[in-house]
């Protein structure tokens, strides 16, 4: 008897539901771009655009989903990267969103769609804008500095 493993494709690959998202999204952010990167064996999904921060500048979003990963958004934004909630080995310093051995109730999921996730980023925006001004974090904060395996095996570390 053979045993078949069921196959589902991520959002990204399932075409009519990345379109939805992608839709849903721009319906908010009608400036919302999306390129599909092929690098040899790898696809990177890539969406950019510029999203108001309230009571601050609006800032510009780039948005990588890589093969294998599309649930674990990298999000690289224009603008200070001075911030307790970037991962720090980054050149860029991309986001810190949510720490990696959150559970699935705390951190962006797929079935949510790309208008929750750029939601969450802008709201994340704000908070570390706010922090500038005063040094304090509005919200929850997981532990920083130490290295996680939780986040797809990256290894990377918490910001």
């Amino acid at each position: 008897m053979m045993l078949h493993r069921l196959h589902t494709r991520s959002w990204l690959e399932d075409v009519p539901r990345r379109y939805r998202s992608v839709a849903q999204a721009k319906a908010l952010f009608p400036g919302l771009r999306e390129r599909r990167v092929q690098r040899r064996h790898a696809v990177t999904y890539v969406f950019t655009v510029t999203v108001p921060v309230p009571n601050y500048e609006p800032r510009g979003l780039r948005i990588e989903f890589h093969q294998g990963r599309h649930g674990s958004p990298k999000v690289f934004v224009d603008g200070p990267t001075d911030s307790p909630h970037r991962y720090r080995h980054e050149d860029d310093r991309c986001l810190c969103l949510w720490y990696p051995r959150d559970g699935h109730d705390r951190r962006w999921e797929p079935k949510e769609g790309l208008d929750r996730l750029i939601g969450m980023i802008v709201t994340h925006l704000f908070k570390e804008e706010y922090w500038r001004e005063t040094g304090e974090w509005l919200g929850d904060e997981g532990p920083h500095g130490e290295q996680v395996h939780g986040d797809g095996g990256s290894g990377r570390h918490a910001a």
